[in-house]
């Protein structure tokens, strides 16, 4: 009886294992997802890099269904479930691929056997399309319908229902309808169980079929209300006060936060160098300061990146500080006083030490006064650690750049400072 115990005890740590490990792989999977759905953003369909991350997805979701069986996940309003576990959460309702499905009535979603890269790029598509911005009256159910999916199937919950009662959606029917009209036959035929030849609607005209699937006279569907005219208005406006650059910004660091291959890693940083190089270019510096943050702390920041993630993130801030790009984002001819000097220093003092120099050799030609000051308070800052980088410029033949070094090692203030 005891070894039998034993034997049982160990059944039992072997499944809690095979369950931890089935719910870990589930997470991969939809991070997988998530990425792959950001980057068919970002990309254009011949990238390579929109291909890469649509085959790593299909291999993920391979090699989940070939080791533990049928994907099921249950869905929340901004979460996926799995075998009771948060396997996928997103607050965002905008972003949110959960709260899409979840506001369109689907309560489970399955993904089995033989899912192929055709059906992923077309779920992905269903998923993250805003129909009614594109003027459609279809929702995700619909589209999902239209798609006649083999390997990914779905539950929705009946209008007016309880969310434990479920529909599972019918196999497509062949029919010649609108897709509308047939998902209405489909959908009557699940529940009444008409015997089969009977006709769910009665031979009219295609306007009289439009009255009933919509529930209101044609003269009055495809007409505007003034307060749907108000509402269209209110949207445009909201699309223009949209801030694209940063959902961009948000969208790369939420890649750069999950893609853990170096390659992809660095490909996703050079992306962000340009967008804040442009900014800079812009003197947008008061939307570049957050990016600045919070890529200085990236690494760092809980990631469970390698020191080789940490290095290519540092080299985008040491190309921020190269001499080259410092002289075409201070120019004298535009160092003006009507800048926002306190971003300007901001920015300059979130550089790295090898900025020192090239803003050393800036401040030897700045003929506008309180830019000159500037730089060197916040060069005293930069150097304060790397002092050393300082006294070769004591030598400089230009008698200006002394005396402006030598104000900036008295703002150091530290006696390390006094070359002996």
């Amino acid at each position: 009886m005891k070894s039998t115990k034993l034997e049982d005890d160990k059944d039992l740590d072997q499944d809690d294992l095979d369950r931890k490990d089935s719910i870990k792989s589930v997470i991969d999977v939809l991070q997988s997802l998530s990425k792959a759905i950001k980057t068919l953003k970002l990309y254009p369909d011949t990238s390579r890099l929109r291909q890469k991350f649509i085959t790593e997805l299909v291999a993920k979701f391979k090699g989940f269904l070939d080791e533990y069986g049928d994907l099921i996940l249950k869905i929340k309003k901004s979460e996926f479930f799995y075998m009771g576990e948060v396997v996928y959460s997103n607050p965002s309702l905008e972003e949110s691929i959960a709260f899409k499905l979840y506001g369109d009535g689907i309560r489970e979603l399955t993904f089995t056997e033989g899912l192929s890269e055709e059906e992923l790029f077309d779920f992905i598509d269903v998923v993250t399309r805003d129909y009614k911005k594109e003027g459609e009256d279809d929702d995700t159910v619909t589209k999902l319908w239209e798609k006649d999916f083999k390997s990914i199937r779905y539950a929705v919950v009946e209008e007016g229902k309880d969310d434990n009662l479920l529909l599972q959606i019918p196999e497509k029917v062949t029919t010649t309808d609108s897709s509308k009209n047939a998902l209405l036959k489909a959908y009557k035929q699940e529940m009444t169980a008409e015997p089969k030849g009977e006709s769910l609607l009665q031979p009219a005209g295609v306007e009289v079929e439009i009255e009933q699937i919509y529930g209101k006279p044609f003269s009055e569907i495809f007409t505007l209300t003034p307060e749907e005219i108000t509402k269209v208005h209110d949207e445009m406006e909201i699309e223009k006060k949209m801030d694209l650059v940063s959902e961009l910004v948000d969208i790369l660091f939420h890649i750069l936060r999950i893609e853990h291959e170096l390659d992809s890693y660095s490909e996703f940083l050079k992306h962000l160098e340009k967008i804040i190089k442009t900014l800079l270019l812009a003197r947008d510096y008061k939307r570049v300061l957050p990016i600045l943050t919070t890529l200085k702390t990236f690494s760092r920041d809980g990631n469970d990146f390698t020191n080789a993630h940490a290095e290519e993130t540092e080299k985008i801030i040491d190309a921020l500080g190269e001499e080259d790009f410092l002289h075409q984002l201070v120019p004298q001819s535009k160092f003006t006083g009507t800048e926002d000097l306190d971003s300007i220093s901001m920015f300059i003092s979130m550089l790295n030490k090898n900025a020192i120099v090239p803003i050393a050799n800036m401040v030897g030609i700045l003929d506008n006064m309180k830019a000159r000051r500037l730089l060197c308070d916040v060069l005293a800052i930069l150097a304060k650690d790397n002092i050393d980088l300082l006294y070769k410029k004591l030598e400089d033949e230009k008698w200006y750049v002394v005396r402006n070094i030598v104000y900036v090692l008295g703002k150091i203030g530290d006696i390390k400072a006094i070359p002996n």
